[in-house]
């Protein structure tokens, strides 16, 4: 993990950038390059290269494949369709 962390605990990271950027996010398992990287959130997974990598809010998410929510618009896409 990043050096950014601040109150976030219970996290696995096992990648270059994984949770790079969480600060506060709890509970989550990334792996991959980039794997959550700026994400913030708890309770999520992110198996694969860039997987939500920019997931801004959320919890419980699951997603696994390469670049699954790497953009922003993305989420919104998923989001609304679900």
């Amino acid at each position: 993990m990043g050096p950014c962390r601040t109150t976030g605990w219970g996290n696995v990271a096992i990648g270059n950038g994984t949770l790079q950027l969480n600060e506060e996010g709890s509970l989550n398992t990334a792996i991959g390059w980039d794997a959550m990287k700026n994400a913030h959130g708890d309770n999520n997974v992110a198996i694969g290269s860039s997987s939500l990598k920019e997931l801004n809010s959320g919890s419980g998410n699951i997603a696994i494949g390469r670049c699954l929510v790497c953009e922003p618009q993305r989420f919104q896409q998923y989001n609304g369709r679900n």
